[in-house]
């Protein structure tokens, strides 16, 4: 009779062990669905070279909205001009970034694996000055484009994988190439919170 009760109280307790374990998981699993904020790193993808870091808000388990930038090129160095028949030493620093805004719409998928389809607005800016001992000209400029692409995302935890393609309408290469959309790609690694 002993070894029978101690039978029965360790199987309750196991039960009990195991009701708690698995309650616990599912919390976490609930708390990994409701984060709504997250931080990624793309890398090539919307800003066409290099990378960006783009912050994101689920609106709901299917609609997130994003906002991202990205550094596609930073030079400085000495120049020199030709100034009414003066040769002028200066400095030049130049930098182009990417800003953008985009939707991310989940459609099909579980909590681990999702497809999705995205789109947004991307603006290509690039500043330059240009400093000699005479004066110092400034250049900012502004190229507003369009982007849309199918992706897939893999969640594991708090950390997310994606991987994208884009159709990105980059008008310098799109006029000179004589298409409206250019394929592209994106590798993308980010964290829930």
């Amino acid at each position: 009779m002993l070894i029978i009760n101690k039978f029965i109280g360790i199987i309750i307790c196991v039960c009990i062990s195991t009701q708690i374990i698995s309650q616990n998981i599912e919390e976490n699993k609930a708390e990994i669905n409701n984060c709504k904020h997250s931080l990624n790193i793309e890398l090539i993808g919307r800003t066409f070279v290099f990378s960006s870091i783009n912050y994101e808000y689920n609106i709901s388990n299917k609609l997130a909205l994003g906002t991202g930038l990205g550094l596609l090129y930073l030079g400085s160095g000495e120049i020199s001009r030709n100034n009414n028949g003066i040769v002028e030493n200066g400095n030049y620093f130049e930098m182009s970034l990417s800003q953008m805004l985009y939707a991310n719409y989940f459609f099909l998928g579980n909590n681990k694996n999702k497809i999705f389809i995205t789109a947004g607005i991307s603006n290509f800016q690039t500043i330059s000055r240009n400093k000699y001992p005479s004066e110092t000209e400034i250049s900012n400029t502004n190229s507003f484009n369009w982007n849309t692409g199918l992706g897939y995302q893999y969640n594991k935890e708090k950390i997310f994988f994606r991987l994208t393609g884009y159709v990105l309408r980059i008008k310098s290469f799109s006029d000179a190439l004589g298409i409206d959309g250019l394929p592209w790609a994106g590798v993308t690694i980010g964290y829930k919170f």
